[in-house]
């Protein structure tokens, strides 16, 4: 399979060690990593980088929470074409996010794995057509 080009990533987690392991994982495939530790960051760090791929939102953030970061990215310019991945340590947020599909396009439950992440993003950017039968994420 191929490759896809680099994309812009916009990493959303407070927990700093689970966000700079995202954040070192995805730089190392040569994509292009922004990260916020909070709702208010993630909008502010967004409306600075226009043209997002995807972003991963940890769904409890400070702040406010990753559902209204969803929300308020759909809503910008910045954000709107990005497929949003929510991240959940319960099962429980992640079926609240998986109903909540004006917002999310895949929802993770914690912990987490390279594996996993990268085949939710890979789904979820050929469901919105964004690659092709035969580019990974990855």
């Amino acid at each position: 399979m191929a490759n896809v080009r680099p994309l812009a990533v916009l990493v959303v987690e407070d927990e700093p060690y689970t966000l700079e392991i995202m954040a070192t994982l995805l730089t190392s495939l040569g994509h292009r990593v922004v990260t916020a530790a909070s709702g208010p960051a993630a909008i502010a760090i967004a409306e600075e980088h226009p043209g997002l791929d995807v972003a991963l939102i940890d769904v409890r953030l400070p702040g406010f929470d990753g559902h209204e970061v969803a929300r308020r990215l759909r809503a910008l310019p910045a954000g709107a074409g990005a497929a949003l991945v929510a991240i959940s340590a319960t099962a429980g947020a992640a079926q609240q996010a998986g109903a909540d599909a004006a917002s999310w396009d895949a929802c993770l439950v914690k912990p987490l794995d390279a594996e996993r992440i990268f085949d939710a993003i890979t789904d979820v950017l050929r469901m919105r057509g964004r690659l092709e039968r035969d580019e990974t994420f990855a």
